[in-house]
């Protein structure tokens, strides 16, 4: 059944936190390691895939706040995305990874909403709690 968007959360364990207009969640990804060698066959190249998972990146669409500086700077920190409820849920879903902030970009337009974007960057496993 499809959810609407609308009351996601992103909070971080430093507190820090703003009024977040649109939330993407970049996929997990792994490499493919070449392993081709005189003998691969047909001369096509040869690939094993990586053990080591990429966790991704959290891009975060914000309003822009001239008195709210946020923590390029700091360290990795717990980040959390709440979900809105789904009909018939007490709790709602959630998706918590260690992230640090890579990017904090500003928009000021001349006759609309001033804008922050900011990229996260996850570090090691992504933990998934569905909504009951």
């Amino acid at each position: 059944m499809a959810s609407l968007g609308f009351g996601t959360a992103v909070t971080f364990s430093s507190g820090f936190c703003a009024e977040i207009t649109d939330v993407k969640i970049g996929g997990l990804s792994r490499e493919a390691v070449d392993v081709t060698n005189f003998s691969s066959s047909g001369g096509f190249k040869e690939f094993i895939p990586s053990t080591l998972i990429d966790s991704g990146e959290l891009e975060v669409e914000l309003i822009y706040n001239t008195g709210t500086a946020p923590p390029i700077g700091g360290a990795a920190e717990t980040v959390t995305i709440t979900f809105p409820l789904k009909s018939g849920e007490s709790t709602a879903g959630t998706l918590a990874c260690s992230g640090f902030l890579t990017d904090s970009e500003e928009a000021v337009p001349i006759d609309d909403k001033m804008s922050q974007s900011v990229t996260i960057k996850f570090s090691g496993e992504r933990t998934y709690t569905a909504g009951s």
